[in-house]
């Protein structure tokens, strides 16, 4: 089985996140299949359970997370067609570091004694998520103003990226299918390489779980440029 380990820096530390073998990618793409939000947010848990931290993930961390792994697997490029034509994009300096850390919690009340920065004038931005929470119970704020508030100030947290034509919000549940997007590949594709690797190679079905899929990538196009090697010797022979 796969047992390396690939280190993603976040601002809090380093964590670790243990490689996918094929077979397992294989099995991830699959899960991804799904356009139901829970089934893709259920994979997603499945992909960061994986990563090994000293700290709990908060939202903006599992979405750096996710983007290091995809890029670890299917590379840093990402293509896409615009205006009938190939734009190739380079998401480690599109996604990455893209939003302020801040603590995330699921409650009204502490989200929005995160957003809290100033009081009476004072910057509070640096002040902890408890001294927050006090100073936002001696407010004056019904549920439904405070639940507002919290909202607009979710909706102005777009981003746009990849040369302005997307926006992400980290706060809405459209970012699951942005990163099913970008990290899954097409089932077929994956079979046919999965051919070509077996038959190629001379590997069984049970050796795909030692190999991951950049790895099994780098040996085929090492097969490949030999055989095309010996070819264009061959054929150099045969002109002499």
């Amino acid at each position: 089985m796969i047992e390396s380990k690939i280190p993603i820096n976040l601002i809090r530390g380093t964590v670790y996140f243990k490689e996918f073998s094929f077979y397992e990618y294989k099995n991830i793409c699959k899960m991804l299949i799904s356009d139901d939000i829970y089934d893709i947010d259920k994979c997603f848990e499945t992909i960061l359970a994986r990563i090994e931290a000293s700290f709990s993930l908060n939202i903006i961390e599992k979405f750096e997370c996710l983007v290091n792994i995809r890029n670890s697997i299917l590379g840093k490029e990402l293509i896409l067609n615009l205006d009938e034509r190939r734009v190739t994009f380079d998401l480690s300096s599109q996604l990455l570091n893209l939003i302020e850390e801040a603590e995330f919690t699921s409650s009204i009340q502490h989200a929005a004694a995160d957003y809290l920065y100033s009081y009476k004038g004072r910057d509070i931005s640096n002040a902890t998520l408890d001294e927050k929470l006090q100073i936002l119970n001696t407010l004056d704020l019904s549920i439904i103003k405070l639940a507002s508030e919290v909202e607009r100030i979710r909706e102005q947290n777009k981003i746009s990226i990849l040369n302005d034509i997307v926006d992400i919000n980290i706060y809405d549940t459209n970012i699951l299918y942005f990163l099913k997007n970008i990290i899954t590949s097409d089932l077929m594709d994956l079979y046919s390489f999965e051919y070509q690797i077996l038959r190629h190679l001379n590997l069984k079905g049970n050796d795909l779980q030692y190999y991951t899929y950049p790895e099994l990538k780098i040996k085929i196009n090492m097969l490949m440029k030999e055989k095309e090697e010996k070819q264009n010797s061959s054929n150099s022979r045969s002109i002499e």
